[in-house]
């Protein structure tokens, strides 16, 4: 029965791993190591960087750009979690009973899964358009759905779920975390950029904020936990310490639906900031934090709440098999709202442009960019928040105009969940329309069946 009621608490990170997915910005900057902070513009430049969005490629005469419908990514981050691997543990044994592990499966799960973090999102944008005012800059909106897990398995979480209590051993689950998000975005931007100031430091200087309102839909996450189980030498089981949930959600009963107009389980409010300084034709650096700010949950607040601080000293008495039944059941409590931090973001880039023949003037208009290359430095400043992780990510990518229609990408990502990934993608260009197509990781193409990492979006953009 003990091993029973860990192994189901210990699950519920996979069963919320599985049903949602961390969120892609958008797609160019998907297929390019996760760069943008320098080098992206218009509609890319959305929650990247908003001092890009004056920015246009030499020869875009394009005034707006927009997309309804057309934009949307997936991203799975994690060490262990694949298609077989779920197939091959947690879906019975073909004949609708469930499957008994082996040894060497329960070796196989623990060596795979402990200590891990995960990161899944999805997202979506409904709609967005990016606008010329004449000699005032230019101004962005878009609205977005955005879905967030994360969370980290302890070790000996999957120790006592998977082999049963040891004597004489303490098993800490004080480190176990989890959390999902849904979230509607909106997104008020405006960049413009000036040759004078800091024309000693920069040819060309630009700055950009946005405001970006959150209407919350359902959270689900640990809120304290300091759970720990000991066995003694006289197979006596002392659990000390709790674990306990909040969630928030716009149904009463817990029932996940489509969320109707004007329902909401929270509001919060967001705040991007960023500069962009353009030192010469080739050389470019962005600066950029984004997320600042915070998300009220109000609607249907409960907390569940598993409490310990018991002894067993022989699980065959029915009496005290209830007892521990009653203190590890689930118990939910209505409770006033509570304020959770967006996953604030600190990102510096670098963008080194080639041209064809060199950067030369030929009258008003450069020579033709040949390729970009682009360093990113991203650092999470929240830490389990809507996905982030305060490790730091450093991203490579470049991209090639090997036609005004035909450009292919390429990136490298290393640190934070993703540890080390290729990326790839090509952009297609042509003069009314864009399309962008990209994974943050080429390798899970090979074999999507036993990757853990895996992403894709695509972008279209019409232009007037």
């Amino acid at each position: 029965m003990m091993r029973r009621i860990i192994l189901t608490i210990s699950l519920i990170v996979f069963t919320a791993s599985i049903s949602f997915a961390q969120y892609s910005d958008n797609v160019r900057s998907l297929s390019m190591g996760k760069t943008g902070t320098a080098n992206s513009y218009n509609i890319d430049a959305l929650n990247l960087n908003p001092a890009n969005l004056s920015l246009f490629k030499p020869g875009d005469k394009t005034r707006v750009y927009l997309n309804g419908m057309t934009t949307g990514g997936y991203l799975m981050n994690t060490k262990f979690l694949s298609v077989n691997f779920y197939n091959k543990y947690f879906t019975g044994d073909g004949n609708g009973n469930g499957k008994y592990l082996s040894e060497a499966d329960k070796k196989d799960i623990l060596a795979k899964a402990k200590d891990s973090d995960f990161g899944l999102s999805l997202g979506y944008k409904f709609a967005s358009v990016v606008f010329k005012i004449p000699g005032a800059g230019v101004a962005g909106f878009s609205i977005e759905d955005k879905i967030f897990s994360n969370g980290f398995i302890p070790n000996d979480l999957l120790q006592l779920s998977l082999f049963g209590n040891e004597v004489n051993k303490t098993y800490d689950f004080s480190s176990y975390q989890m959390e999902v998000s849904w979230v509607r975005q909106l997104n008020f931007s405006y960049g413009n950029s000036s040759k004078s100031f800091m024309n000693g430091l920069f040819e060309n200087f630009s700055y950009g904020v946005a405001v970006k309102p959150q209407m919350g839909y359902y959270y689900l996450g640990v809120n304290k936990n300091n759970l720990n189980f000991h066995t003694n030498d006289s197979n006596q089981i002392t659990s000390r310490g709790s674990v306990s949930f909040l969630s928030s959600s716009i149904t009463n009963n817990d029932k996940i639906e489509y969320p109707a107009l004007g329902k909401l389980a929270g509001f919060g409010m967001g705040f991007d900031i960023g500069i962009n300084g353009k030192i010469n034709e080739n050389w470019s650096l962005g600066l950029a934090v984004i997320d600042i700010g915070y998300m009220n949950w109000y609607r249907n607040v409960y907390e569940y709440k598993y409490e310990g601080d018991f002894v067993i000293t022989d699980l065959a008495k029915k009496e005290q098999l209830d007892t521990l039944r009653s203190l590890l059941e689930r118990k939910k409590v209505s409770v006033s709202g509570f304020q959770k931090s967006l996953p604030t973001t600190l990102r510096f880039g670098l963008t080194y442009k080639i041209f064809k023949g060199g950067s030369k003037v030929k009258g008003d208009s450069l020579t033709k960019e040949f390729a970009n290359i682009n360093l990113d430095v991203i650092q999470g400043l929240v830490k389990n928040t809507a996905g982030t992780t305060t490790k730091p990510v450093v991203g490579l990518g470049a991209e090639f105009f090997i036609s005004d229609f035909f450009i292919p990408r390429i990136g490298f990502i290393g640190g934070g969940a993703e540890e080390f990934v290729v990326s790839m993608g090509v952009g297609m260009d042509t003069k009314y329309v864009a399309v962008d197509i990209g994974t943050h990781n080429i390798g899970a193409l090979a074999d999507l069946n036993n990757t853990s990492k895996i992403s894709g979006g695509l972008n279209i953009k019409i232009k007037l």
